[in-house]
């Protein structure tokens, strides 16, 4: 495999596409653009994990730094998106007020998060690619192997420690994202990686039931809420925490019986 120069060719896709979503104007966002410059941000996080391995030089908090601040601000916003839409589903409960309430943090945070696209901060972004060029050359064929190798054992010292606790599994979910995403750069197929997606899906699942139950957790003990809809959203906060409880069972007995992380 040609690694530096499949590499290079994935940097510069990956710039490309992040380009596409940042020129566009505030008014033309749709909810999936904040979803999408998120995950190719994880992408570009994973990239510099791998060129740090090989590099002690890459400044990895450097060039990561500009898309870092991006992919904060607009994780406040997908995560509204993310608690608005799951309230929407419950169409026998009535949310008015508390909707109303999160339609306006979300036009907050979307002001917030398109003040920080700046020229200058594209600008650096532009020239953190353009740097990390030679890093991307310079990555030998030969030890590809062993920055998996590598990543295996971190994720298997994770599991080893099964039954996992929720910190535990997002720090699972985090390491595993990252070796899926490389594996990806590096143009390396096979049926475990598809297993390693689709158990990812899982934990996506459960990060998603454990971040929306935290936002309102905050809520409810922080604001003023309608009476009534205070007791909907105590109803609905109950049955997802049950349903977490359930996915978090469900990815430990995966991770015993499965051999695909072993």
């Amino acid at each position: 495999m040609k690694s530096a120069k499949t590499l290079l060719n994935y940097s510069k896709k990956l710039e490309k596409r992040i380009n596409k979503i940042l020129k566009k104007s505030s008014d033309r966002y749709n909810v999936e653009d904040y979803h999408r410059l998120r995950t190719e941000i994880k992408k570009l996080n994973a990239l510099f994990d791998l060129l740090q391995f090989f590099s002690e030089h890459f400044k990895r908090e450097k060039y990561f730094k500009p898309a870092k601040k991006i992919f904060m601000r607009a994780g406040k916003v997908r995560e509204l998106q993310l608690e608005e839409a799951s309230l929407k589903e419950y169409v026998s409960f009535s949310f008015e007020h508390y909707l109303r309430d999160i339609q306006k943090k979300v036009k907050k945070e979307e002001t917030d998060f398109h003040a920080v696209i700046t020229k200058k901060r594209k600008a650096l972004l532009k020239k953190n690619f353009k740097e990390i060029i030679p890093f991307l050359e310079a990555v030998p064929p030969k030890k590809v192997t062993a920055y998996f190798e590598k990543k295996r054992k971190d994720i298997s010292d994770i599991i080893q420690k099964k039954p996992l606790q929720p910190l535990q599994v997002h720090e699972l979910r985090k390491r595993l994202k990252i070796d899926f995403y490389n594996k990806q750069s590096c143009r390396l197929r096979g049926s475990q990686l598809e297993e390693e997606n689709s158990f990812q899906e899982l934990l996506g699942k459960w990060h998603d039931s454990r971040t929306m139950n935290d936002l309102r957790e905050k809520s409810i003990i922080h604001e003023e809420i309608d009476p009534t809809e205070l007791n909907q959203l105590i109803e609905i906060r109950d049955e997802i925490s049950a349903s977490s409880r359930k996915l978090l069972k469900e990815i430990n007995a995966l991770l015993d019986s499965n051999t695909l992380f072993g």
